[in-house]
């Protein structure tokens, strides 16, 4: 690709997106036919513990935190089949049923927001995805037509984390991606504004990571005197204090293996939680669902035996972005 970048709206129907024999998307919605049951009803299943309101504010574009907590009020969310409450919480495999959600506010078409495309070619796609947006492969139990829906995503990011994500177009591809992956030969680095100064500015963090014992959508850095549940998983990350302004640090990481939450629960464990990641040690900002975390760049080899493919986001946080968060 050349230096400008191409854009696919996630609300149109472009944002469902051929690749080859394979398909992926970036957001549930009520039109696409993912876990939805019709166009007023829509479904998803959880895969961590969290509030009910936040983990629907996260999933519904368009819909501000107010109004996911009127769904909540009026009756027309489900749970496992029960009224949800003020409150709920889901957990792992929870089924969430949202009635009557076509008659909700959609955002206007110039409101949408949208996934630049970085690099893209006849085998991958690297899209630059926003924060507050989340990563989803399709279930291959889904279809479009007569055609079995296929993951193309290589790798997720955590909905509220901002930056590049890898999608294969066909099955061989995502194949190789995914022992890339596993075999540690993908360079990704990120970037965070987190509270304080990391001490000291640079350095390793080898500290392994467990699921929470009785939060299983939370991690924790294990520690002698932690409980957690499970068997921990080795994390290693490298980091880099680029600047320090106003309490804020500008911090640049090697993401080494691949844990969940990894570069979040590691920054904690330091004693510098990423601005707005209030599951972490942030302040709480229950509107919002965007934390200062960004995969800048990302490298890989190519399938087809191609020289190493490098590419970043159209504009890498910086120090000035702590007001956002």
């Amino acid at each position: 690709m050349g230096a400008s970048f191409s854009t696919l709206n996630i609300f149109s129907s472009a944002s469902l997106r051929l690749c080859g024999e394979s398909y992926f998307y970036f957001l549930p919605f009520p039109d696409y036919p993912c876990r939805t049951m019709d166009r007023k009803n829509w479904e998803d299943i959880s895969s961590e513990s969290d509030r009910l309101d936040r983990w629907l504010h996260q999933r519904l574009p368009g819909f501000s935190m107010a109004r996911v907590r009127e769904l909540i009020a009026d009756g027309r969310v489900r749970v496992n089949g029960f009224t949800a409450k003020k409150g709920s919480r889901v957990q792992p495999e929870d089924i969430v049923v949202v009635r009557d959600l076509a008659a909700g506010p959609l955002p206007a078409a110039e409101e949408n927001p949208a996934v630049a495309v970085v690099y893209e070619d006849e085998r991958a796609l690297v899209a630059d995805k926003p924060a507050g947006m989340a990563t989803h492969p399709l279930s291959q139990a889904g279809r479009v037509g007569d055609k079995p829906l296929e993951p193309g995503l290589v790798h997720r990011l955590d909905a509220g984390t901002s930056g590049l994500v890898l999608i294969a177009k066909d099955l061989p591809a995502l194949s190789f991606f995914r022992r890339e992956l596993e075999m540690r030969r993908m360079n990704k680095t990120y970037r965070a504004l987190v509270r304080g100064e990391p001490k000291p500015a640079r350095g390793e963090i080898r500290v392994s990571l467990a699921h929470h014992p009785t939060d299983p959508g939370r991690m924790v850095a294990v520690t002698s005197d932690v409980e957690f549940r499970d068997e921990p998983f080795p994390a290693l990350t490298r980091y880099r204090t680029l600047e320090t302004e106003g309490g804020v640090s500008l911090v640049e990481l090697d993401l080494v293996t691949g844990v969940t939450h990894q570069l979040r629960v590691h920054l904690a464990h330091l004693g510098c939680p990423v601005l707005g990641d209030d599951r972490y040690g942030d302040q709480p900002r229950p509107d919002s669902r965007a934390f200062a975390l960004q995969a800048a760049r990302l490298s890989f080899a190519h399938p087809d035996g191609k020289q190493r493919i490098t590419t970043r986001v159209r504009r890498e946080l910086a120090i000035g972005d702590r007001a956002q968060f």
